[in-house]
């Protein structure tokens, strides 16, 4: 008898959220700037107008908080 592998869950494709008021609290993202990968995290908290934005960063990195005018992307990874 011939054994399948087992399908392998596909990985998450992070997209593009410019504007970061469309953000929720636990969002798992990613930072990037210039195309270069700095971090990723979950999103604590965002300012109402989405100017700024508060993250946990993975592995205990601590709490970092983004302005829009430091020039990152911010891309949301789909659960």
């Amino acid at each position: 008898m011939k054994t399948q592998p087992l399908a392998q869950a596909a990985e998450p494709t992070p997209h593009h959220v410019p504007e970061w008021e469309q953000l929720s609290a636990s969002d798992n993202v990613e930072v990037y700037r210039q195309g270069i990968a700095l971090a990723a995290g979950r999103v604590d908290e965002t300012t109402p107008e989405g100017s700024i934005i508060w993250l946990f960063l993975e592995h205990g990195q601590g709490r970092v908080v983004i302005h829009k005018c430091d020039s990152i992307d911010i891309f949301k990874v789909s659960q």
